[in-house]
């Protein structure tokens, strides 16, 4: 009954005109998308701007001012700041079971923001004991192929690789690949990044040379629709770069990480 209550109140609070939350959402949006193009600094700014009018404007639980807080604590994660970060996304993650039950596909997607964070820290223990039930969960509730579902897995497929249990991953990149390039599209930025982090498990498997052959039509096709300077791109040259120098001295490449950011890479955020 009470969940039903809160539902209600939620699918109202979003239809309320009011035009101070319309105001949050405004600067909220602008925030996210300063995200997207990796002005993280900008985004935190504005974010912060708005969760601070959120909490003039809204009720502790408006799903507005929620929203607003998981935007800023994706911009905290990206500049690796993770104890604020993980705090947000817990709090998002909490209010939004106890609103909506922890089935609805909000609160789906914000677990999924947690479980990101634990996987930005190297946790993946920890990340998996919330991803694996998520994605039976995302499977019945929003659909096999659905982003939820899409996003679940290839987490989980990451978080497998970096523990080393390398056949699971592998079968998890084997079942999702292909559905990414039908769903998605074959140039979609988290496909190739699928396909990258899957040359990096096809690697640690030892076999080096058809890695290093995924990894490199991967980069071929992020260099020419993401730039040189993505993210995404700039990871995969990094786990080339890697892979190639393990081959030629003959040494196991236990070191290659799919998406570890190194020393220098966070240096280079916190700029």
């Amino acid at each position: 009954m009470l969940l039903g209550l809160a539902s209600e109140r939620w699918k109202q609070d979003q239809c309320r005109p009011a035009k101070d939350r319309e105001s949050v959402r405004a600067v909220m949006r602008l925030g996210a998308s300063l995200i997207a193009t990796g002005k993280l600094v900008e985004a935190e700014s504005m974010l912060r701007e708005a969760v601070a009018l959120a909490e003039r404007v809204c009720d502790d639980d408006d799903p507005v001012g929620i929203e607003t807080s998981f935007a800023l604590a994706s911009a905290l994660r990206n500049q690796w700041r993770f104890e604020e970060s993980e705090m947000l996304f817990r709090r998002c993650h909490v209010k939004t079971v106890r609103i909506l039950g922890r089935e609805h596909e909000i609160s789906l997607t914000y677990a999924n923001g947690l479980a990101t964070c634990f996987i930005y820290q190297g946790k993946h223990d920890d990340a998996l004991a919330v991803l694996q039930p998520l994605l039976d969960v995302n499977k019945r509730v929003t659909g096999a192929e659905s982003m939820n579902t899409l996003m679940c897995a290839i987490e989980i497929a990451k978080s497998l690789t970096c523990l080393r249990r390398l056949d699971q991953a592998e079968s998890m990149y084997k079942e999702y690949v292909p559905i990414f390039k039908r769903v998605l599209g074959p140039t979609n930025s988290m496909t190739l990044r699928m396909l990258s982090d899957y040359g990096c498990c096809i690697a640690l498997c030892g076999r080096l040379a058809e890695g290093e052959a995924m990894l490199v039509e991967a980069l071929a096709v992020e260099m020419r629709v993401l730039g040189a300077e993505h993210a995404i791109t700039r990871a995969t040259t990094r786990d080339l770069a890697d892979m190639r120098k393990f081959s030629q001295i003959g040494l196991s490449p236990a070191r290659i990480d799919p998406r570890t950011t190194t020393k220098k890479d966070k240096k280079k955020k916190k700029k």
